[in-house]
């Protein structure tokens, strides 16, 4: 009876160990999906990219993929979910800011920061909203990202003493959507000393 025991007890944890590693590997792979979807998608567009072409690239079978992701769109919301929630921690630290000039000058320098760190999402976030505009807000209507930014933006430029803080807090980011998407297609550049440029802007209206 005891071996009997001992033998289920070295049965059990074989049987642990090998699905342990079968799901490290199974999400090594998820994983490279992910990531050569992401560059693929980023550089060559969602629409041209296919799916044969995706697990070519990451060394994966193409049954593998739809195992993971039911079709090429539910891949792509699963890429734009993880990019969402790795910047959750920059827009926190905003939102938590009390002071309305610190909250304005993070947020005007969130486009470059962003695009340094993290260059083929918004690369891949600015081509769905120019190629696929519907796809877009489909997505954008599930994440609702940016909407407690503006509301902070707006809250920091009342604050501030702007007459019409709703308008002004619309302008400020038209301004941080011409830069991502000029850097976007030509590089950054010289956009730096625009961007310092208008942090310059608010703080002197705002003195």
């Amino acid at each position: 009876m005891k071996l009997i025991n001992k033998y289920l007890q070295f049965k059990l944890i074989y049987l642990l160990c090998k699905y342990i590693l079968i799901f490290s590997i199974m999400t090594e792979k998820q994983n490279r999906i992910i990531e050569t979807a992401l560059d693929l998608f980023a550089s060559q567009g969602y629409a041209s990219t296919s799916t044969r072409n995706i697990a070519k690239a990451a060394n994966v079978s193409e049954g593998l993929i739809f195992r993971h992701y039911e079709n090429k769109e539910v891949l792509l919301r699963e890429i734009l979910t993880k990019g969402y929630e790795s910047i959750q921690p920059k827009l926190y630290s905003i939102l938590m800011e009390e002071d309305p000039k610190v909250v304005i000058n993070r947020v005007l320098g969130l486009p470059l920061d962003l695009l340094q760190t993290k260059t083929n999402y918004w690369r891949l976030i600015f081509s769905i909203k120019f190629q696929h505009l519907a796809l877009y807000r489909s997505i954008n209507d599930d994440h609702k990202l940016l909407d407690p930014l503006f509301e902070k933006v707006e809250v920091a430029l009342q604050n501030l003493g702007y007459k019409n803080p709703k308008r002004e807090s619309r302008i400020l980011f038209m301004f941080l959507e011409g830069v991502s998407s000029h850097c976007i297609k030509n590089g950054i550049g010289d956009m730096q000393e625009n961007v310092d440029y208008m942090k310059e802007k608010y703080l002197k209206e705002s003195a």
